[in-house]
């Protein structure tokens, strides 16, 4: 199994970034939205 981590400051271009490298080779992108998507269906924003 690979595991890439891109991180960096905001607005950088992390997701840019991931989607062409998921792209490449095939990888799958789990990012940060996702988490952050899903959480909010059960927390309220700034829980």
């Amino acid at each position: 199994m690979s595991l890439v981590i891109i991180f960096g400051p905001p607005a950088s271009g992390k997701m840019t970034i991931g989607k062409k490298l998921a792209e490449i080779t095939g990888f799958k992108l789990l990012h940060n939205h996702i988490s952050i998507e899903l959480a909010l269906q059960f927390f309220e924003h700034g829980t």
